[in-house]
């Protein structure tokens, strides 16, 4: 380029103006150059994103979870602990948490510039693996659950091409139940173009895959009959409720068609027909007051923290982040129990709030000083005649781990309800002993006895 173009395009920039300049350009001509407004180039705000990932039956810490957002990723430790740094700032980011044998989760969060926001998580184990011919379809079913996924014949194709698919094929569907551990359901209780949270009554995951790992979905014109089984300790379930699908893009529940409720308790389920595969949620929006309050920490200093609503007497749940002054706001569903938490890394405060018709706010501020467990609902005796089963419920806060004992004796079952069912052999005294990483408490010990029902029926057979 001539010193004589040089000057004349360091002349235009200059004056940030189109110019037309005589004797600039070849052959002694004209030319309009541009100009390029200058802007300061700053780095983009980010902040960091950190938590821990646990089985949602046990809460056992899970090491290994593939933890992904956008094009950044980390594995969680031996802890179940896990960090991404330098996440660009903005609501409603996506993060996925994958492992083997497990169904892949979703968490949504709120990501602000200089904090920390911490998203734990649930993995729920895939429940069952079940070999397919896609050519004749056939029934998957669970063990000892009303979950069911029916495949039509000839109608599996590869999700990314639409390819028809024939010859074996693997299923894996996972009921999820927000009754043992609100986390693991995907997502933060959120539907499009709905402005309340939803409430939970229950889902159920189906991935399929052909021989080389390659995901699949229905063809089209294609449906399959699915069961989702309602919640442990579900109460009065609606005879027909919305049904939901999970976008895993944007992170939030879609409303697609309806289910109709099935079965007898302690084994119900809402059953639909659907179209293609993702997650499947049986909910209602809920209706919802706000919660107003703060957290401190134990110098009664401004605490930024996360902080979840989760239902004791529904299923679901809402997550915030405080203000720079420890104060936040938060959903709840409107006359019920509701369990308020605020985590700062390892440390757990929650309270169970009970709310009305109307806003309220809490009188006093969450502190973030280690808290050993507390029960709040001590397990009721019961008597049950065989005809299904009944379920025992402790409601604990600052609970890291719940686990249940029949006569002294621990049982695998280790979340806030107990089912009990099996006749006469099932009575006898059950207590839950609540603990976290400061202390432990025990309940009381409910008596479970088994009625007359034996008389009428000798040999104690259930349905």
């Amino acid at each position: 380029m001539s010193d004589m173009r040089k000057m004349c395009r360091s002349l235009a920039l200059a004056a940030v103006a189109l110019m037309t300049l005589n004797g600039c350009g070849g052959g002694g001509g004209t030319e309009d150059t541009p100009t390029t407004p200058t802007t300061e180039v700053t780095a983009a705000s980010t902040g960091v994103i950190a938590g821990r990932v646990g089985d949602a039956k046990t809460r056992a810490a899970l090491s290994g979870v593939s933890v992904q957002i956008g094009t950044q990723n980390t594995t969680t430790d031996a802890n179940g602990n896990y960090e991404l740094t330098s996440v660009p700032t903005g609501t409603g980011i996506v993060a996925r948490f994958s492992k083997d044998q497990f169904a892949t989760n979703y968490a949504i969060l709120d990501v602000v510039e200089g904090q920390t926001t911490f998203g734990d998580l649930r993995l729920a184990q895939v429940a069952v693996k079940q070999e397919v011919d896609a050519a004749a379809g056939d029934l998957v079913v669970l063990a000892d659950s009303p979950a069911v996924v029916q495949l039509p014949a000839a109608g599996l194709v590869n999700k990314k091409t639409g390819a028809p698919v024939i010859g074996k094929v693997f299923v894996e569907m996972t009921p999820i139940d927000p009754g043992i551990n609100v986390s693991a359901m995907p997502g933060n209780y959120r539907a499009g173009n709905e402005t309340a949270p939803i409430e939970s009554m229950g889902a159920l995951q189906v991935e399929i895959r052909d021989q080389n790992g390659e995901l699949l979905d229905l063809a089209a014109g294609k449906t399959a009959t699915i069961h989702i089984p309602v919640p442990s300790g579900a109460q009065n379930p609606d005879l027909t409720i919305p049904l939901y699908h999970f976008n895993e893009s944007t992170g939030l529940w879609q409303r697609e068609g309806n289910a109709n409720l099935g079965g007898t308790a302690p084994d119900q389920f809402y059953e639909a027909q659907v179209s293609h595969f993702t997650v499947w949620h049986a909910a209602k929006p809920a209706q919802t007051i706000v919660i107003s309050g703060c957290v401190r920490d134990s110098l009664n200093k401004p605490v930024v923290a996360t902080v979840q609503s989760s239902g004791v007497n529904y299923f679901s749940a809402e997550s915030v982040q405080t203000d720079a002054n420890g104060n936040f706001r938060i959903p709840a569903r409107r006359d019920s129990e509701v369990k308020i938490y605020a985590r700062v890394g390892d440390v757990e405060n929650s309270v169970v709030v009970v709310t009305g018709m109307d806003d309220l706010t809490m009188t006093e501020c969450l502190n973030t000083a280690k808290n050993p467990p507390a029960i709040v609902t001590e397990p009721s005796d019961m008597t049950f005649d065989g005809d299904g089963g009944v379920w025992l419920k402790v409601v604990a806060i600052n609970a890291l781990k719940i686990q249940w004992y029949r006569n002294d004796l621990p049982i695998g079952d280790s979340s806030a309800y107990l089912l009990i069912r099996g006749g006469d052999s099932a009575a006898g005294e059950y207590h839950a002993v609540v603990t976290n990483d400061y202390g432990f408490v025990k309940s009381r010990s409910a008596i479970i006895s088994w009625s007359a029902f034996l008389e009428a029926n000798p040999a104690g057979n259930l349905p």
